[in-house]
């Protein structure tokens, strides 16, 4: 603490979230600090100690707020009740100490953790981060569970799935302040079939998303937006952060976004143009056919649930999976992972006869073989694939 011991006046700074911007240091103190939602502060001259918000205002509803200082040389502690101060348990907590001398003006005399440079400033990079709960910190910095979904052409897109399987984390190089290029990274949660227009105005179609994370160029604005266009400012479903360098990155809540954990996610970067009509520049996965659209089949799918037959990996098996396993065979389609949840009939090949077996599993069809391709009657509902193609 600060009373006689160490002569100065403490204070641990709290920042639900990145530190950002820079804020001038409390009680008239010198210097700068990375902006905080609370802090604990304990002044020398009184032995006075508390919570106070952002704005200075000291927090007097113990039920939340709790401190404590202890004789000389002993602890300054304290309590922060989160869900009741905030509303929500945050993905991230960011904390930093500093000790300055206690008259106005007085200035910063040690910080906590080691600053990167003696300033007199605690900066936003010298807070210290961690996870709340099974959140991802959201800092401009790569996670260290981040798995490479592709690379190409330098840029990257990455993810990751807590272990609950309750939150999805992406990143992407941020666009900066450039205003050459504006970043999407849409996901869906289900197999992205149908195409509609890329957000904006931009030039081309996208697989049918459930929302998209924006990081806009000039601005270096960062936000997500569902499948209307509407900004998502509800931060118990997602979280977004862009620093003008580095790593620009979201994380969706699913329960309480869709209300349950999907079967599967599928996810796509597109990087357009910043002028409207923008064209295509880049899109991860890498396209399969150059044509500037992101179609359905050029997402990445992640599968949180394994069912046999569920070849489009969303965790339901229905007509689509016919579908699927026919575009993989005949059109294009990336492989079913892992390949043998598609083979139906057990024979370790991925064939006609896997349609005709799942066909019959789901809807007791009619399936026609012929030489010059196949027909398949689903009740009233019916498609012919002509590709040509040998019976078995």
């Amino acid at each position: 603490n600060g009373d006689g011991y160490f002569s100065n006046d403490h204070f641990i700074f709290i920042k639900f979230g990145y530190p950002s911007p820079t804020v001038p240091a409390p009680w008239a103190k010198s210097g700068y600090v990375g902006s905080w939602d609370y802090f604990l502060a304990d002044e020398h001259d009184n032995d006075f100690q508390g919570w106070f918000d952002s704005s200075q205002n000291l927090m007097s509803d113990t039920s939340v707020f709790k401190s404590a200082s202890g004789p000389s040389g002993q602890y300054l502690e304290g309590v922060i009740d989160i869900e009741s101060a905030i509303g929500y348990v945050p993905d991230s907590i960011f904390i930093a100490v500093g000790s300055y001398e206690t008259w106005d003006g007085g200035t910063l005399q040690w910080q906590v953790p080691r600053p990167d440079t003696m300033d007199g400033n605690i900066d936003p990079t010298e807070f210290l981060a961690f996870r709340a709960m099974s959140g991802f910190v959201l800092d401009g910095y790569l996670d260290s569970n981040a798995l490479l979904i592709d690379s190409v052409l330098g840029y990257h897109l990455y993810y990751s799935v807590s272990t609950d399987s309750t939150l999805l984390y992406v990143a992407t190089e941020a666009a900066g302040l450039s205003g050459t290029e504006d970043k999407y990274i849409f996901v869906s949660f289900k197999f992205p079939y149908d195409s509609v227009n890329v957000p904006d105005g931009k030039s081309g179609f996208v697989g049918k998303y459930s929302l998209y994370l924006k990081n806009e160029g000039v601005t270096n604005h960062a936000s997500w937006f569902d499948s209307t266009g509407v900004e998502i400012f509800d931060t118990s479903v997602v979280r977004s952060y862009a620093p003008d360098s580095g790593w620009t990155e979201g994380v969706i809540n699913l329960p309480n976004l869709l209300g349950f954990i999907p079967g599967g996610i599928y996810i796509s970067l597109g990087t357009y143009e910043h002028i409207t009509g923008g064209n295509l520049l880049v899109q991860i996965p890498l396209t399969v056919d150059s044509d500037g659209n992101i179609d359905g089949y050029e997402f990445f799918n992640h599968r949180i649930s394994l069912v046999n037959g569920d070849v489009d990996g969303d965790g339901v098996v229905n007509y689509y999976d016919v579908l699927y396993l026919a575009g993989y065979l005949f059109y294009g389609y990336p492989e079913p992972s892992p390949p043998l949840i598609a083979d139906q009939n057990g024979d370790f090949i991925l064939d006609p006869m896997d349609i005709v077996y799942l066909s019959n599993q789901i809807f007791q069809s009619r399936v026609v073989l012929r030489k010059s391709g196949f027909r398949i009657h689903l009740g009233k509902e019916f498609f012919k694939l002509t590709k040509k193609r040998s019976a078995r």
